[in-house]
């Protein structure tokens, strides 16, 4: 049962960075998406995957995002 809600976990967080990456794209080109993706791959998080959400809506910049994340 673990191995199964922590599968279902792993899918959901891949879902939710597969709409960030998706919205970066739109927003800031596919070079800041892969770069913000690769930031955030390892283990993303729900808490993370938040944060970064907002940020994608409140920076105007790529730069500004891709340092946000950095710090983050």
């Amino acid at each position: 049962m673990e191995g199964i809600a922590l599968g279902i976990a792993q899918g959901i967080a891949q879902g939710q960075v597969a709409v960030l990456v998706q919205q970066m794209r739109r927003k800031f080109g596919r070079g800041t998406a892969d770069e913000v993706k690769q930031l955030i791959a390892g283990s993303p998080g729900l808490g993370r995957i938040g944060w970064v959400a907002v940020a994608i809506l409140e920076c105007d910049t790529p730069e500004e995002l891709i340092a946000r994340v950095r710090e983050g």
